[in-house]
């Protein structure tokens, strides 16, 4: 059976009981129900006389003072699920019971157990307030001598992320783990991270935050790029196809709003260096729900959330990204074919003329 996926807005349920009397008079007639802790009773439609006799228990006498042979009796019991003690499963047992005298053969259908596994979908929004970025690298950029500054690597992207928890279910806590492309193959520098502040001291700590502005650039400890001549394709920007990704893992505890900001830089150099006509880089956040076995985010019971940057990098005057190499190799063996050609044409004799008969 699959999971009921309980809602804060729909944490009510009614469950109807019918109950008939298949024999004699029955005296006296109650139903005892009992339930799980992780319901409590709300309420009782088309019965007067139902009477909590604890905080999982409730008897409702039916039928009063008998119930007659064939006789239905049905009516509503209304329950709620709680918030606050979460289960893997709500039971409850129905007992019907008289004062009258039943034989053992008819008390078999008495009580009725329902049971059903539960999760709990916590009321958390996770966005971010970017989907896309475009770059372009114009055909007059030049690589600077030095770097004295953040602001001279290049482009800013300023990626925000929001955490919003309406509190619905208790979480133990989050983690935010955030992976982009930091190197090429070549190990040229792609995007370099200036700085990632959280809005919530809820946030514990963030491994690997040794990737902020790792080369510690200010006027007194300048950059100079050196990048290498590289052929980028668009591979390299996925973090599944590249290992030179960075990945940074934080932990984040239950809070009513967590927002994140995540500064990068585009290092221009490797891009003014490389040959390519468009790349793009995708940064992504995950957001996982840890140690909160019975919360999952969403109906698909999913238990992570994925928000996904992408930074399109584009390169004026460029021909498919074809390095200067290639040409001239292509150039050389194209002449060396022709040359493999006249050759053959030359030993099969095409270029021999016959001698004139004399006249």
């Amino acid at each position: 059976m699959h999971p009921y996926i309980v809602q804060i807005n729909q944490k009510k349920f009614n469950l109807v009981i019918r109950l008939i009397n298949q024999k004699e008079n029955a005296y006296n007639s109650r139903i005892a129900v009992t339930f799980s802790k992780n319901i409590y009773f709300a309420g009782v439609e088309q019965n007067d006389d139902c009477t909590p006799l604890g905080p999982n228990n409730v008897t409702c006498k039916v039928g009063y003072p008998f119930i007659t042979p064939d006789a239905e009796i049905s009516f509503k019991m209304k329950f709620e699920f709680n918030a606050t003690h979460l289960l893997s499963d709500v039971s409850i047992h129905l007992e019907a019971t008289s004062d009258s005298s039943e034989l053992n053969e008819t008390m078999s259908d008495n009580e009725v157990n329902i049971s059903m596994p539960l999760l709990y979908q916590a009321g958390l929004h996770f966005s971010s307030n970017l989907k896309d970025y475009r770059f372009k690298i114009a055909t007059n950029d030049t690589i600077p001598d030095v770097i004295k500054s953040i602001e001279e690597i290049g482009d800013a992207v300023d990626i925000t992320y929001m955490i919003e928890n309406a509190r619905d279910f208790p979480i133990s806590h989050l983690t935010m783990n955030i992976t982009f492309p930091f190197s090429s193959p070549a190990n040229n520098t792609l995007l370099y991270l200036t700085g990632m502040p959280f809005s919530s001291n809820n946030v514990s700590r963030c491994h690997d935050s040794h990737f902020v502005d790792p080369l510690k650039i200010d006027p007194e400890n300048p950059q100079k790029p050196v990048p290498e001549e590289e052929l980028l394709i668009n591979t390299i920007g996925i973090c599944e196809n590249n290992a030179r990704c960075v990945s940074i893992s934080c932990t984040i505890y239950p809070s009513s709003f967590v927002q994140f900001n995540m500064s990068l830089r585009i290092w221009k150099p490797t891009f003014i260096k490389a040959n390519f006509k468009s790349i793009a880089l995708i940064v992504t956040a995950t957001l996982t729900i840890e140690d909160s076995p019975l919360v999952v985010l969403n109906k698909a019971m999913e238990r992570s959330a994925v928000r996904a940057v992408t930074l399109t990098v584009s390169k004026d005057g460029t021909h498919a990204g074809v390095p200067i190499w290639v040409i001239v190799l292509s150039i050389l063996a194209g002449l060396l074919l022709l040359a493999l050609v006249i050759l053959a044409l030359w030993k099969a004799g095409f270029f021999r003329r016959p001698l004139k008969e004399k006249m």
